[in-house]
């Protein structure tokens, strides 16, 4: 069987609920200490840097998001790459004006360099599913999806730039992934809708993936959203748009097909009753699986992929005990030695492939005498197209 797995996006994103939840208390205080020693949240600071991005992107948005940053609720943290993220709450006075619910929970996201300068920023939403007037996030959610580790809160979380154009937006449920979506064009809908040459009119559609609670993907749609009539114009992020680099996981699980005498067990279907004096019992090859993992780093807009990494095989179960109908109780134990895997990319296919010789030991724990060995190669190569 194989698994595809989108595991958590590396994302520059944190959302800071206003009412403190008492398991995050240790965290914020944590929070409040990295503000304090941060030089550059000082308030002008920030409203340059935002008054600096009035250029690159269109509509009157940033002169309205920086009337409703709450200030005396930003936060600090970390990427995993050494980079200070800056998280401002942002009143929902402009909800409307982003075309947003007003439940929806707003926060400006600044990602500073390791140079000390400003990267980056953009507007991250918030919302439940059912866009209860209580939302809530708690703050280790975000700081979770930054650093790829599993969320905590499930919702709908949209990436905005700073004029209100979607990027891409993430859905969790279950406290998995439940679907990704962004927006962007297609090639046989893109047409002039005027005889003149100008302007060009560009159909723009929602890619939205969904994705089964173990992960493998079960359905892509195609939403239309709207039409731009004008040349060079671009939704997904100006002329200037925000590219973050997420990650991919990938996993295969495949399933031991050729089997020894000594992997066969006995198993019972069913006791003996007073209803019914008879036992079922039938026999059946002991499992083994093996896991094979991809991780593929890739752009979010984009979509050009950076690296792509294979994992070492991993053999489940590696030791088991089992009752054999003839020897009685056996231990088999399995060894993966001389383990290699390789993972390479052309455009946007990942190729991989894992080798390695297995060791298998029998001990026959009832019946006594030498355990058996034997050693066996294995190998697996597979190919998987980066939506």
């Amino acid at each position: 069987m194989k698994k595809f797995l989108l595991i958590f996006f590396c994302l520059s994103i944190l959302l800071i609920s206003c009412e403190k939840d008492p398991l995050t208390s240790d965290f914020s205080k944590k929070l409040v200490l990295n503000k304090e020693l941060n030089n550059y949240s000082e308030r002008s600071v920030i409203t340059n840097w935002v008054n600096s991005q009035v250029k690159n992107h269109y509509g009157k948005i940033v002169d309205s998001l920086k009337q409703n940053l709450i200030y005396d609720q930003m936060s600090t943290g970390k990427r995993n790459n050494g980079e200070n993220i800056l998280i401002i709450p942002i009143s929902n006075s402009i909800n409307k004006k982003l075309n947003l619910n007003s439940e929806n929970l707003l926060n400006l996201v600044i990602v500073q360099n390791n140079e000390g300068g400003f990267k980056w920023s953009m507007i991250v939403s918030f919302t439940t599913k059912n866009q209860k007037a209580n939302n809530k996030l708690r703050d280790e959610t975000l700081y979770n999806i930054i650093n790829n580790k599993p969320i905590i809160d499930n919702g709908l979380f949209k990436f905005l730039d700073l004029s209100g154009n979607l990027l891409y937006q993430l859905e969790f449920k279950n406290n998995k992934l439940f679907s990704y979506a962004y927006p962007t064009t297609k090639n046989e809908h893109n047409f002039a809708r005027s005889v003149a040459p100008e302007p060009i009119c560009i159909d723009w559609y929602l890619v939205t993936t969904y994705f089964n609670d173990d992960g493998t993907v079960y359905l892509e749609t195609w939403e239309y959203l709207y039409t731009t009539c004008d040349e060079g114009s671009n939704p997904g992020g100006g002329n200037n748009p925000i590219d973050t680099e997420i990650t991919l996981n990938y996993e295969y699980d495949i399933n031991q097909t050729e089997f020894e005498d000594e992997d066969i067990q006995t198993l019972l279907l069913s006791r003996s009753t007073v209803e019914n004096p008879n036992r079922v019992i039938t026999t059946a090859p002991t499992p083994v699986q093996f896991k094979c993992f991809i991780s593929v780093t890739l752009m979010s807009v984009t979509r050009s992929i950076i690296s792509a990494t294979a994992s070492p095989v991993t053999v489940y179960p590696a030791n088991e005990t089992y009752p054999h109908p003839t020897w009685g109780i056996i231990t088999r134990n399995i060894t993966v030695i001389g383990a290699t895997q390789h993972a390479s990319f052309t455009g946007r296919t990942v190729s991989a492939s894992w080798s390695c010789a297995l060791n298998y030991r029998w001990s026959y724990i009832t019946a006594g005498g030498p355990a058996k060995t034997r050693q066996n190669p294995w190998f697996y190569s597979t190919t998987v197209l980066v939506p």
